[in-house]
């Protein structure tokens, strides 16, 4: 998220949000501390925290953001991705990409341009 951050931080357009996906444990004052050691701009990227019921109904039914879910599994497990989920300024995902894998971080620049172009 850093090198996004980097590539896109003259770009009003384009926002960077983190869920934490330890609401238990990330208070706000935690997610200032991680923000300040990793050099996050907060007029770029926001880090989040919240109610764990409210983060991770978001993860599974806004974001799908876990893709080993199904409904004989436990809706209080421990959710956790990679991902990075491209999301138009109407809402709708228009890509997921794994963080983790250079490739993929390119292949989302790459979107993010041709998204760019149809607005």
């Amino acid at each position: 998220m850093g090198h996004i951050q980097e590539t896109y931080k003259n770009n009003h357009d384009i926002m960077l949000l983190s869920h934490t996906v330890m609401p238990w444990r990330d208070s706000v004052p935690l997610l200032k501390q991680y923000a300040k050691k990793y050099h996050v701009d907060s007029n770029k990227w926001h880090l989040v925290t919240g109610s764990k019921d409210a983060l991770y109904t978001i993860a599974r039914t806004g974001y799908f953001a876990d893709e080993d879910f199904t409904k004989t599994q436990d809706e209080s497990n421990f959710i956790h991705t990679e991902n990075f989920i491209l999301v138009d300024k109407q809402g709708y995902i228009r890509g997921v990409y794994n963080g983790t894998l250079e490739i993929d971080v390119e292949r989302l620049k790459r979107h993010i341009k041709i998204l760019r172009k149809e607005t």
